[in-house]
């Protein structure tokens, strides 16, 4: 009987990650603390295409919003620099309710962070949208806090950037009790936006390989394998 490999797919948008591997094995009274590390490596691989982490979660995020995602970094003059990071959160709601109302109601795809501990120290705001949704100039309009900077996601200059790298930038700063409360997550976003992440596609196939459709941007494949096992991993955009 041929080998069947476990195959996990996740969809966000364009972006697509991709798990092939041998049936994950059970652990057994007899295993050694080396074999349970062993084990618990192949299946902690699957869930790294799912959402392992707070990255990877908002790597997913920002890829619903495809190659219209835009990012507003959302700053405060001196005149309205909240002292505390309540009063952040504060100006960011009347913000959103400005929106709410410019937009009448219509939902809103949106990911808010907030940062004060890198750079001058001054709390800013980051906010990514879809920029159909949220244009800048409207943005520039309904903050009334300061400056405004503003930055494609996926694309600048001509060169395909992808969304894993803002994920990561913005999931950098983490609680430290005093600029950032502890137990605060470096991001959320609307419900309505994590509300359109399909459920993962999972199946049994008996090809270990993932095949990469050709013309993909920004791939990449990863493997490994140990004495209960081996998978691959890969993730791409489609064009």
């Amino acid at each position: 009987m041929a080998e069947r490999f476990y195959c996990v797919r996740q969809r966000a948008g364009n972006l697509v990650k991709e798990y092939r591997g041998t049936l994950p094995p059970r652990y057994a009274p007899s295993d050694t603390d080396e074999d349970r590390r062993a084990k618990a490596d192949l299946k902690a691989q699957r869930r790294t295409v799912l959402n392992r982490d707070s990255t990877d979660r908002l790597e997913l995020m920002i890829a619903l919003m495809g190659k219209y995602a835009t990012h507003y970094i959302l700053e405060f003059d001196d005149e309205h620099l909240p002292e505390r990071f309540a009063d952040v959160r504060k100006a960011l709601r009347a913000f959103l309710r400005r929106v709410e109302r410019f937009r009448r109601d219509r939902f809103l795809d949106y990911i808010p962070v907030i940062e004060g501990r890198h750079g001058d120290h001054r709390y800013h705001i980051h906010l990514v949208v879809d920029r159909r949704q949220l244009p800048a100039e409207t943005v520039r309009i309904l903050w009334a806090g300061g400056n405004v900077t503003d930055w494609p996601v996926f694309k600048r200059r001509g060169k395909v950037l992808g969304f894993r790298y803002l994920a990561k930038y913005l999931s950098k700063e983490r609680s430290d009790g005093f600029i950032i409360p502890i137990g605060r997550h470096p991001w959320s976003c609307s419900r309505c936006l994590s509300a359109k992440l399909p459920p993962p596609e999972v199946w049994l196939d008996e090809s270990g390989q993932i095949e990469i459709p050709q013309g993909a941007l920004l791939p990449k494949r990863r493997s490994g394998c140990n004495q209960f096992g081996s998978y691959q991993v890969a993730t791409w955009i489609d064009p």
